[in-house]
């Protein structure tokens, strides 16, 4: 049933707001498209997938008027071809025609279900923006593939998805929902996320009923007025596709479009520089990942994580390689604890600017696109793990040289002008009745915090050691408050331990495969509060040494990510305190290798003595695809890490 729906009209403060934002732009500007692809896209058999672009009155169907006509600058003529006793003519064009990206190359077969990403710099639309910010206009897009079977009725073209956006809102709001227009926002520095919706095969009454309001598309080879996807629009139940597509809409000079087309060229595309030339000084914070290689994508609070499908760059830490690395709760930093000849450094990059690997850049400070912001060194041996604090300010370092070091990382200052506040070792945590300290972990307190958002102090810090005992330590006066419980309970190592920032709970493992349950019985910083509530010992894990542990992101019902030795995975349900699933295909014996959840829960990913990334689902156990087929690995991939709020 199709229905053209009521002319739009505006309050008097949403159409102030409209005509506040088109007195912000040159009213001979043109309508610029940038097309920066989608999520995970899940449609077999698509190879070399194209999206169209429509401008369109919403109550009518109907493409909008040209701006302007000039046959050098708009190519909106339709030549004929000059044959034998036919004279060459010239068909006007009277509205709007479609624009199309460049095909996206998918011709392998195993990225067919990953994110199209077309990388067009601007889609040029002959139409006036001021035009575009009218409330009855609409933008239709819609993913189609080339396809002569399956679709005759279409020139040629099968329908993947769809999606539509409104520039103006009934409030007034322009293409992201900005209550005044900004220079950012007339530039084009936002980027929109449009959901996709299926195609549905109109029924016979709903095409008599287009035929009769003469909206339905003409046969081929007519030119129609009005787009087929316009009846996908009009239609009340609509079918969401699962992904999204992510579009930018901005303002574009008719210079521009006039100097694209003296390069023979037609005013709608204009090709991406090549990526050497690319001025990444320019871009903005927000930029989308799809538009450009060099940035990265924010993924939203209730997006899933997706799983990487390029290389962006690499990072040579240490010339025998590194052995843990993790990302800052925010984001912002990327730390990586490498191995060299005689030290064993901590470098934390900038992990908020990372380049692609187009040259290796020569200036200090830059590893191949990161910057390097700091070297800690303050290890003789094998660092074990490292831990942030919420607020990014503290790092926390153990090694197999036996100390724990806490590392004061300084105010989160602005990268360029953090030369000013260097880090600086706060404090070295050494037991002396232990041989080794294999594991430590910060563990929050009810301390006040700053206004600026961080904490007064370092929070304390959990050591795990050889001889089985978790010890509490005050970074600020270097010294040891006790035991947890008041004794030892380990039988074994205590190898890694795990803090549940929600409840509070300690989880410490050992190994001989034990796991423990810590509780604090009442709010304080003396650890003769914490009380063993519970023992876990499971016949898969006994006499094999649990090397990592990780509480779910997500789950409500507490569970934890469990990887011994043994090639053995599983995760715990800690209500019951049994496994819940077994994820099988990575190779670990004797090194210390982790696994993570992703920041959603989705996927379990791990590394391999054989120098893979394994990933599992996590509800189903599943094995999934890794989208790279060849990291180039020859050692054993001991940790990765995801970032928290990209992907």
């Amino acid at each position: 049933m199709y229905q053209l729906p009521k002319a739009r009209e505006l309050d008097e403060i949403a159409d102030a707001r409209v005509k506040k934002f088109r007195a912000a732009t040159d009213p001979q500007d043109l309508i610029g498209v940038c097309i920066l692809g989608t999520d995970r896209f899940r449609e077999p058999g698509f190879i070399h997938p194209v999206v169209r672009t429509h401008v369109i009155n919403a109550t009518t169907g109907r493409y909008l008027k040209p701006a302007y006509t000039e046959a050098e600058a708009s190519g909106l003529y339709i030549n004929s071809p000059r044959h034998s006793g036919v004279d060459e003519t010239n068909f006007s064009i009277k509205y709007v025609i479609p624009v199309s990206t460049a095909p996206c190359p998918l011709n392998n077969r195993s990225i067919r279900c990953l994110s199209p990403a077309w990388r067009e710099s601007k889609v040029v639309i002959n139409a006036s923006y001021h035009d575009l910010l009218a409330p009855d206009t609409i933008l239709l897009f819609e993913i189609v593939d080339f396809n002569h079977i399956k679709s005759h009725s279409t020139n040629g073209f099968q329908g993947l998805a769809w999606a539509y956006l409104r520039p103006v809102g009934m409030r007034g709001e322009t293409f992201t929902g900005a209550s005044e227009p900004s220079a950012e926002a007339i530039s084009g520095k936002f980027s929109v996320r449009l959901q996709l919706y299926k195609y549905q095969k109109p029924s016979s009454l709903a095409l008599h009923q287009a035929r009769s309001r003469g909206i339905a598309p003409p046969p081929t080879p007519m030119v129609p007025e009005v787009p087929a996807v316009f009846l996908q629009y009009l239609l009340r139940r609509r079918l969401r596709y699962s992904a999204t597509l992510f579009v930018r809409v901005d303002p574009m000079s008719q210079s521009n479009s006039t100097s694209s087309a003296t390069n023979s060229k037609p005013a709608n595309v204009v090709s991406q520089p090549p990526v050497n030339d690319l001025d990444y000084s320019t871009i903005a914070p927000n930029t989308d990942a799809r538009l450009l290689p060099a940035v990265s994508r924010k993924r939203l609070a209730t997006e899933r994580c997706l799983l990487p499908d390029r290389i962006l760059c690499r990072i040579a830490p240490g010339t025998q390689g590194a052995t843990t690395i993790e990302f800052s709760p925010k984001g912002r930093f990327l730390a990586v604890a490498a191995v060299e000849c005689l030290s064993h450094p901590i470098r934390i990059y900038d992990a908020s600017g990372i380049l692609p690997s187009v040259q290796p850049s020569a200036a200090p400070g830059n590893c191949e696109g990161v910057r390097l912001v700091t070297e800690l060194d303050g290890h003789y041996g094998i660092i074990y793990d490292v831990r942030f604090t919420n607020d990014e300010r503290y790092l926390l370092s153990v090694s197999m040289d036996g100390m724990a070091n806490v590392w004061d990382l300084g105010v989160p200052i602005p990268i360029s002008v953090r030369s000013s506040c260097l880090p600086r070792m706060l404090c070295m945590l050494h037991d002396p009745l232990a041989q080794r300290i294999h594991t430590a972990a910060f563990i929050a307190t009810n301390e006040a915090v700053h206004p600026t958002g961080l904490t007064a102090q370092c929070p304390p810090v959990i050591t795990g050691a050889s001889h089985g005992a978790i010890s509490w330590w005050d970074p600020a006066t270097n010294l040891c408050k006790g035991m947890l419980g008041g004794q030892i309970m380990h039988e074994g190592r205590v190898q890694c331990l795990e803090v549940d920032k929600c409840s509070g709970r300690v989880y410490s493992g050992d190994s001989v495969g034990i796991i423990f349950v810590w509780q604090r019985s009442s709010p304080g910083d003396d650890p003769s509060l914490f009380t063993s509530i519970r023992k876990i010992r499971l016949p898969d894990f006994k006499g094999r040494p649990i090397v990592s542990m990780q509480i779910h992101p997500q789950e409500r019902r507490g569970q934890l990510l469990v990887q011994g030795n043994a090639s053995t995975l599983k995760l715990l349900d800690l209500t019951m305190s049994q496994p819940v699933a077994h994820f099988k295909g990575n190779l670990v014996t004797t090194s210390i290798v982790k696994a993570k959840f992703s920041p959603d829960g989705t996927y379990v990913t791990t590394g391999s003595e054989d120098g893979k990334v394994c990933i599992w689902d996590t509800k189903s156990a599943a094995v999934v695809a890794f989208p790279i087929n060849q990291l180039g690995y020859r050692a054993p991939v001991s940790d990765l890490s995801w970032h928290p709020s990209q992907h």
